[in-house]
């Protein structure tokens, strides 16, 4: 990553706490990558969410539950050959919430650094993951 001032920074902001720089760096990385496994779990499950909305036109329904067209929203159930695939959707959706919630207590409960570096700092975990890697080969 270019923005050594953000690295800098991270590393001022961790130094408060740190008494093996070089051993928490390690592991602040290892936390960091059971993160992003939690992390790929929800983006794939987001993925299959999509799929399923498109499927199963979801969100046209959703549409017109919430502008209260009920005659909409009984041609749409009627017209729909497989009503199973709204079932799909409601699966699916909860499925999708449970990882996140998951994913969202593994930063809160597990890894309160790298949750109080990613907002202090505003980072996505993508780019928190990369700077994590640079300081901690920095470090070394």
């Amino acid at each position: 990553m270019k923005n050594t001032a953000i690295k800098e920074a991270i590393q001022k902001h961790l130094r408060k706490n740190t008494v093996n720089e070089s051993q928490f760096y390690n592991s602040l990385l290892k936390d960091m990558e059971k993160l992003n496994i939690c992390r790929a779990s929800v983006d794939d499950e987001l993925l299959n969410l999509k799929r399923i909305i498109r499927k199963s036109n979801s969100h046209t329904l959703i549409d017109k539950i919430i502008k209260e067209d009920t005659e909409g929203i009984i041609d749409i159930l009627k017209n729909t050959e497989d009503r199973i695939i709204f079932f799909d959707f409601i699966d699916n959706f909860s499925k999708f919430l449970i990882l996140f919630e998951q994913y969202s207590q593994n930063y809160e409960f597990n890894y309160p650094d790298l949750e109080d570096i990613k907002e202090t700092f505003a980072l996505r975990d993508d780019q928190l993951h990369q700077l994590i890697k640079e300081i901690n080969l920095d470090s070394k």
